[in-house]
């Protein structure tokens, strides 16, 4: 048993808070107040402490003048972030200037080192040696020297405590499974209910100990308070004599309570982490389960491989096969020092077992065996009889995976040189394959096949030939095994025993040929040059389905190519109806199609399926299908489909629309009509056509009558107008965007806010335009014969020519 560590260097300031006389505190006046201090603490120290560490004295107790050694004496602790600090208080009874009680003693060590508690946990300070129960001779006190001793709550006796306790495993599981998780959003506090210090004390030790020293200086607790809702610390404890209102075990407000008293406590769901490290502590020698909780988390590991970690380098316990993996994964490229620390107890474990491991874990271990690991490359540990057993514990692994999961990995693994892997250690693994392909079902046959390449085996095939050929039968008839014989050795040999089987199959029945081909296309298209038969189409078929884009285009290519040599239509028809059975043409197969096509040729419907559905559903016509759709009408390529052509007809006709909307100059039910027809897609696609076309068009009358026709561009064209008038813009877009503003009648596609901001627009236009251009805007709007729309202007202009005045009739109409 290893014995408690030497207490930490001294790297601390000190402080000292009581009742004081005058003079005597650092306030100089009379009262409680900080008496001493040592050169370093400052005032955030002192606030630190105020805040957090002070002892507490009960009320009731205090009316009751009680004895001051009846009292009980307090430790606390508190880390902010960037300090830690720890502070012993007691109870000195009467005030120094008078009769009244509530005089005690704090007094406080701080630090920004976590260095300087050492191994010690700072629960360990409780009794320690370098506490003081009086206050110092001035106000300077020293901060104490290194020869200080902790308190008796040593690893041991913290161990026997747990121990004596009934259920003691459990709340300890439970403890260190609350404290671990005091960094996330639903953590809870912890409230002892307890009048013993020095029991509480031990139990937080003994959680802390099971804790990363780290991580244990950052938990601040409380050993009294008499306000457990106002502590910041996440552990607390009260006294049950206390007038203390503190939670019940079935509490609301976020306390896991701990009642030592009466023996209850809140249920709490132990992770499996925190009960293995109880178990360890309790079973195990426990100092050396603290030394096993640092090295854990120093792994880098997830905390339950850490916890297999620790106790298989530093307990001596071997690991589960679950664990076995992590562990060598950490053998591999755990942290460097900790790996040549204590990578030889683990390697010694996992060797020693070495037919206990799963496949997983024995591939990386054969890794390491003949390549090193990172903090030791050439580790004396591998001799070659531990490299060879390795390997051969590998291969048996690999070959029983394969069989029982159908799991291989792909890579090879790597040769090892003769002096180690002899001839007897590859006659012994050839042994074993032939054995277990010789008894295997087809699927676990294919997985050995695998495995055999893995493990750089050969395949017996005459000696596992009724095997191997139900192996082939059944491939043949399940398809969607998708077998890559790349993977075997030997594949060919076994891809020539499969083809026999369907071969004989297309004989017996040759309406199989397309599901023959639809699985195997990618064996028998490489060598298709010629499509003659069902089978061959269903091939080609197949292959224009599955094939990347690149490699599909090519073989189209190929076979287009052919068949338009030939000049002629029906051939390419008929190439096409094979090609894209399965398959939608895409814009590149199309224009394929469109330039190698002899004249008269009519594609069939599924060859253009694809762009049809692209064309008749998008929300704006995708430009490279237009164009390719408009080519293939042109060249009189598409079959029979009124929708579709008069989509692309209607496409070509918003030129000539564009070039009419720039003249008219009122009603024109014939362009009217023509606009009200075109497709939505049409219209959203030349939206900036026709939108530069109204904008153009000097003559509002017939701006605003096709406006209607084009309903989804009303809100666009409004704010391009609204930019032009703002500009100020030309009379004729000052008269549109009265209208649109002004007319009650105006189309709904706009907004009010819209409107009104077209109304602000023409309103500045008219305080500062000249003369000339109201005049004319003002004949535009007398021209769209609207009595009231031009009584309207009227007003607004004789109101917006007098700087400072807005017409009440303008803005009630507009």
């Amino acid at each position: 048993m290893t014995p408690d560590p030497p207490p930490p260097a001294s790297g601390f300031e000190a402080l000292v808070y009581t009742d004081c006389r005058p003079d005597q505190g650092l306030q100089g006046t009379a009262g409680l107040q900080f008496q001493a201090r040592s050169p370093g603490a400052d005032q955030q120290d002192m606030a630190l402490v105020e805040r957090n560490l002070l002892y507490e004295a009960p009320t009731n107790w205090m009316g009751e003048r009680r004895p001051a050694d009846r009292y009980p004496p307090s430790l606390s602790h508190v880390h902010d972030g960037h300090r830690y600090a720890t502070a012993a208080g007691c109870y000195l009874g009467r005030e120094a200037n008078g009769n009244r009680e509530g005089n005690q003693l704090t007094h406080a060590l701080l630090t920004t080192d976590p260095d300087a508690y050492g191994p010690v946990r700072p629960a360990q300070l409780f009794g320690a040696s370098c506490w003081t129960r009086q206050p110092a001779p001035t106000t300077s006190c020293p901060p104490p020297g290194e020869d200080w001793e902790p308190g008796p709550l040593d690893v041991a006796r913290v161990r026997d405590l747990v121990r004596a306790t009934p259920g003691g495993r459990d709340l300890l599981a439970d403890l260190v499974t609350v404290l671990s998780r005091l960094d996330r959003p639903d953590a809870a506090r912890v409230l002892f209910v307890c009048p013993d210090p020095a029991l509480v004390l031990g139990w937080i030790t003994a959680a802390t100990l099971l804790l990363p020293q780290r991580v244990a200086l950052t938990i601040g607790f409380k050993v009294f308070t008499t306000r457990p809702m106002h502590a910041n610390q996440p552990v607390l404890a009260v006294h049950p004599e206390w007038e203390t209102p503190h939670p019940a075990v079935d509490n609301d407000q976020g306390f896991v309570v701990v009642d030592l008293t009466r023996d209850i406590r809140t249920p709490v769901e132990a992770t499996p982490t925190a009960r293995r490290w109880a178990d360890l502590f309790l079973t195990a020698d426990p100092y050396d389960v603290v030394d096993a909780v640092e090295v854990a988390a120093d792994s880098g590991l997830p905390s339950e491989q850490a916890v297999a970690l620790a106790a298989v380098a530093v307990l001596g316990q071997p690991p589960t096969p679950q664990e076995a993996e992590a562990l060598v994964r950490w053998l591999r490229g755990g942290p460097t020092r900790q790996v040549r620390d204590y990578g030889g107890p683990v390697l010694d474990t996992l060797v020693a077992e070495v037919t206990r491991w799963p496949a997983e874990a024995l591939a990386l271990l054969d890794e390491i065996a003949h390549t090193g690991n990172r903090a030791d490359p050439g580790s004396p540990l591998w001799a070659a009889d531990r490299v060879a057993a390795v390997r051969q514990a590998l291969i048996a692994a690999e070959l029983r995976r394969a069989v029982d999961t159908g799991q291989v990995p792909s890579a090879q693994l790597d040769p090892l040189p003769p002096q180690i892997w002899t001839g007897a250690h590859q006659h012994t693994a050839q042994r074993l394959l032939t054995e277990e392909l010789g008894r295997a079902e087809p699927a676990a046959f294919e997985a050995l096949l695998r495995a055999a390449r893995r493990c750089r085996l050969a395949v017996p095939l005459p000696a596992v030939r009724p095997a191997a050929h139900a192996f082939a039968v059944d491939w043949a008839e399940h398809p969607e095994h998708g077998y890559d014989p790349g993977g075997w050795p030997d594949g060919e040999a076994l891809v020539d025993l499969r083809n026999d089987v369907l071969r004989e199959r297309v004989q017996r029945d040759p309406d199989q040929a397309d599901a023959i081909a639809d699985a195997w296309w990618q064996v028998l298209e490489p060598g298709l040059t010629a499509i003659d038969s069902r089978l061959d189409e269903a091939v080609v078929a197949a292959a224009v389905r599955h094939l990347p884009v690149a490699q599909r285009h090519e073989l189209v290519d190929h076979f287009l190519v052919g068949a338009a040599q030939r000049g002629r239509p029906e051939t390419v028809e008929r190439l096409a109806r094979i090609l894209f059975r399965r398959a939608t043409a895409d814009p590149h197969e199309l224009g394929l199609l469109a330039r190698k096509a002899p004249p008269g040729t009519v594609l069939p419907a599924e060859a253009v399926a694809g762009l049809r559905e692209s064309l008749l559903t998008a929300h704006r016509l995708p430009t490279e299908d237009l164009m390719l759709g408009r080519r293939l009408l042109r060249q009189r390529l598409l079959p029979p489909d009124p929708e579709l052509a008069g989509l692309l007809k209607a496409d070509q006709a918003v030129e000539e629309l564009a070039a009419a909307l720039t003249r008219a100059r009122g009603a024109d039910a014939r362009l009217r009509s023509r606009l009200t027809a075109l497709p939505r897609a049409v219209v959203r696609t030349h939206d900036t056509e026709l939108l530069s076309a109204l904008l153009v068009n000097r003559h509002p009358a017939g701006v605003l009558e096709h406006l209607t026709a084009l309903p989804e561009l009303t809100a666009a064209y409004a704010q391009r107008l609204l930019a032009l008038v703002r500009r100020p813009g030309e009379p004729w877009h000052v008269a549109v965007a009265f209208a649109l503003a002004a007319d009650p009648g105006a189309p709904p596609e706009l907004e009010a806010d819209l409107r009104r901001q077209l109304a602000q627009g023409v309103r500045r236009w008219l305080s500062r335009a000249e003369e000339r251009p109201v005049a004319a805007a003002e004949e535009l709007v007398t021209g769209l014969r609207r009595q009231r729309l031009t009584a309207w202007w009227q007003q607004l202009v004789a109101d917006a020519r007098k700087p400072g005045l807005l017409s009440r009739l303008w803005h009630r109409k507009g």
